[in-house]
């Protein structure tokens, strides 16, 4: 039975699906690449950039790995604002990432297909058997793979008959028959995919079939490259100009290129007429031999580049103001890892505040200084603008797209960290140093018995600190069960306290009962503190089974 043409609204509806399909295929990649892999990838950039070609190496190798330059250059974007990396490298890890996304067109561009199959399906087995969040993740990456290359297999099934179709056929040359205008509508497709690899394999398979000419195809390469540097200039921080010298030099990097290269299609496609190169195959040739040329001519222009753009994008002024936030980067919204990684940052900047907080309550229970209290309160405002920029940073990021497991817990953890952090800051604000207030007021002086327990107080609380500070960047089960078992040794201490202060109370005068309700008042508010620091750490431990349900008995 002989098979029947489609008409091109099944066409257009099947390439609509495929198109779908690979964009989703490469999302699930780069998520779990992410997921797993983030933090060690930002490392990765971070350091050992000494060297122009290993910042071209690193930019090579994430962007392999991610399968998206988009998302290399919001994490590299993201450590050139912060100071980790100097322009002039961060520059040249742009142009190794744009290479690293023409070789991953070249690898998909062999027909591996019919592995999409075994992929998904050891994939789905990796992902529903493994007990770990990263062998999870990497089935996601795996299922991922294999949805990209069923994509491309779909893709080739459904243009391979666009050649035999004179009206289709007709229709796609005539609309890409001005280059400016491929030029535009590929770079508009890619910045709406965020991928120039789906458009790159996309043109490559209609170009295959006769679908479009040669130089459309070439045109709509240059296009391609310059769509996906568009996504980190569009959607960076106006508010501080220097955040966008890495993104527009990438985009200068891509536009002056293009200028030159476009005059030299006619060029190129008879030189790949001439080595007998087929249209998928000098396509995908192009997209390759392009981005490695671009390289190579602005290696050496980089440091100047770097500086001429220094100087036309000047650095806002940092915020004097210690409550106003450092690290929460508005254009690392799309990278859930270095996201999450800006706001414990900034969590840990609470942390600072909350130590010394402390520090100068301890100090005003001993003195007279009224003029520490006044300051001590004031630094309460700006634990509060931290605590309420953190929150909303770390929730805009789950907003922003799906997390995976590890990302939402790790946005939990963030939240949960902050709120205890804040609260602690209120219970200092709010009652001790009324208690401090009330103290120097009445001339009341605690004695040296009461000192001592302070000094023993002050101590484990400072250790705590560092405990729940350790806990939280590094999960570590060890230093959360410390501050479990600190919480009780408080416990002990504010009961053998109160006894005492009651013994105290009962046998002395007015003075001596005021002097005692109000160290009974300081040591209750410093035990609420060992409460909320112990509260930092509850997420690590249920993670391990080291928590009862309850201390009830049954």
């Amino acid at each position: 039975m002989k098979k029947q043409p489609m008409s091109a609204t099944h066409v257009l509806v099947s390439l609509f699906g495929e198109i779908a399909l690979l964009l989703w295929g490469v999302q699930t990649v780069r998520q779990g690449v992410l997921g797993s892999f983030g933090s060690d990838l930002r490392e990765r950039l971070a350091r050992g950039l000494n060297h122009p070609l290993q910042a071209i190496a690193a930019g090579l190798g994430v962007t392999a790995v991610l399968q998206s330059s988009t998302a290399t250059a919001f994490m590299v974007t993201s450590l050139a604002a912060d100071g980790v990396i100097a322009l002039a490298p961060a520059l040249a890890v742009m142009l190794g990432a744009n290479i690293g996304t023409a070789l991953v067109v070249q690898l998909l561009s062999f027909d591996v297909s019919w592995l999409f199959a075994l992929l998904i399906g050891a994939g789905f087995v990796t992902t529903r058997r493994s007990r770990s969040a990263r062998g999870r993740d990497i089935g996601r990456i795996l299922v991922g793979i294999g949805l990209t290359l069923l994509s491309l297999r779909l893709l080739d099934q459904t243009v391979q008959p666009i050649s035999a179709e004179p009206v289709m056929r007709d229709l796609l040359l005539a609309i890409t028959a001005d280059p400016l205008l491929n030029i535009m509508l590929a770079a508009l497709f890619t910045w709406l995919a965020h991928s120039s690899i789906v458009t790159t394999l996309l043109v490559s398979a209609l170009a295959g079939v006769g679908a479009i000419s040669m130089p459309a195809a070439l045109a709509m390469v240059l296009g391609a490259n310059l769509g996906s540097a568009l996504n980190p200039i569009l959607q960076g921080d106006r508010s501080n100009l220097a955040t966008l010298r890495l993104p527009l030099g990438n985009v200068m990097t891509r536009l002056v290129g293009l200028v030159v290269a476009m005059p030299l299609i006619p060029l190129t496609v008879g030189l790949a007429n001439d080595a007998g190169l087929s249209a998928t195959t000098a396509v995908v040739a192009y997209h390759l031999a392009f981005n490695t040329i671009v390289a190579l001519a602005f290696l050496p222009l980089l440091p100047r580049m770097a500086a001429w753009l220094t100087r036309r994008l000047p650095a806002a002024e940092q915020p004097t103001e210690a409550g106003c936030p450092r690290y929460l980067d508005e254009s690392s919204m799309h990278s859930p890892a270095v996201a999450l990684a800006n706001a414990s940052r900034e969590a840990l900047r609470m942390a600072d505040v909350v130590d010394t907080m402390l520090r100068g309550t301890f100090e005003v229970l001993r003195t007279d200084d009224r003029d520490k209290v006044n300051m001590i309160t004031a630094m309460d405002d700006q634990l509060d603008r931290l605590h309420a920029a953190v929150t909303y940073y770390a929730s805009a990021v789950g907003a922003a797209q799906e997390l995976d497991q590890v990302d939402t817990r790790r946005v939990s953890e963030i939240l949960v960290f902050a709120v205890n952090l804040e609260h602690i800051g209120d219970v200092i604000e709010k009652s001790l140093m009324a208690l401090a207030s009330k103290r120097i007021d009445l001339r009341i002086k605690f004695p040296a018995a009461v000192l001592s327990e302070i000094d023993e107080i002050q101590q484990l609380l400072t250790r705590d600190l560092q405990l729940a500070i350790t806990t939280f960047i590094s999960a570590d089960e060890r230093s959360a069960r410390d501050l479990i078992h600190d919480k009780d040794r408080m416990r002990a201490l504010e009961r053998s306290a109160a006894a005492r202060q009651f013994d105290l109370i009962r046998k002395g005068d007015r003075l001596s009962v005021q002097a005692g309700a109000l160290v009974l008042d300081v040591f209750r508010d410093l035990k609420r503190i060992e409460s909320h620091l112990a509260a930092t750490t509850y997420a690590v431990l249920e993670a391990v089974g080291g928590l009862q349900e309850s201390r009830l008995m049954k």
